[in-house]
């Protein structure tokens, strides 16, 4: 049987074959382990929005105690300066009253003194009322602090929810790229099926003109064989003349191909 090149060169692509159904394989576990992660970072999204729900609603409870706070002093406030003002508009009188008094009754002084050890002590609870005032100051400034720091808190974490949404963002973009380029091996993959079966149905229609030629060859040379029968040509002459055409029938076949 005659050398085929065609055959040959349909073995070789083996290899080649088995190199993309290997890439093939390596992109499918890649895009698995993608998925993988992308699961695992929506997992962390959820807890971090559960974290955020938490501290929204401590947000609103911290919020709603200042309020509180804040109206219950500031209702102390008020009430306290009007009883210091009313403590003072007293006291000015009795002191207007004890000038008044003073030069006509001597024993209208200690009368005076008693009220101004009255005075006294209205001063030392409008001290304790000032105390009292700084100390809800000081409160309030700290629930201002407090509320500040969570502000700050939910600041990072909506930083972190929004780096998470990025990534996932991202892995989502390179989960569709690898999906188009899984689909891009595929149709290469089904144009290199087609190419090889077009190449067998040729390599079949060269091995039917083949087995034609040959038979074109097997009736010459029984031709020829009834012709040196006839022709008494010794059988060494024969063997050369059926060789060469049998040369020359290759070569023009060849030369077709």
């Amino acid at each position: 049987m005659s050398y085929n090149p065609c055959y040959e060169m349909y073995n070789n692509n083996c290899p080649e074959q088995d190199a993309i159904i290997s890439q093939l394989k390596a992109e499918i576990f890649e895009k698995e382990q993608n998925e993988k992660n992308f699961n695992l970072l929506q997992s962390k999204f959820r807890n971090l929005q559960n974290e955020l729900q938490i501290l929204s609603e401590c947000k609103l409870h911290l919020e709603y105690e200042l309020r509180t706070q804040t109206d219950c002093g500031n209702k102390n406030i008020s009430d306290l300066k009007i009883q210091n003002e009313n403590l003072l508009n007293e006291l000015n009188e009795k002191i207007a009253l004890n000038k008044k008094l003073y030069n006509d009754n001597n024993n209208l002084f200690r009368a005076l003194e008693s009220k101004t050890a009255e005075n006294q002590d209205l001063k030392t609870q409008v001290c304790e009322q000032e105390n009292i005032l700084a100390r809800l100051c000081d409160e309030k400034n700290n629930k201002e602090r407090q509320l500040l720091n969570l502000n700050q808190t939910k600041a990072g974490h909506l930083n972190n929810i929004q780096n998470l949404n990025d990534q996932i963002e991202a892995l989502s973009q390179q989960a569709n790229d690898q999906d188009r380029l899984l689909k891009s091996k595929h149709n290469q993959n089904e144009e290199v099926k087609k190419a090889l079966d077009a190449q067998n149905f040729e390599n079949k229609n060269l091995l039917g003109k083949l087995k034609n030629k040959e038979e074109n060859l097997y009736s010459s040379q029984q031709q020829l064989d009834i012709a040196n029968e006839t022709l008494a040509i010794p059988n060494h002459k024969i063997f050369i003349i059926i060789n060469f055409k049998i040369f020359f029938i290759i070569y023009i076949f060849c030369k077709k191909k």
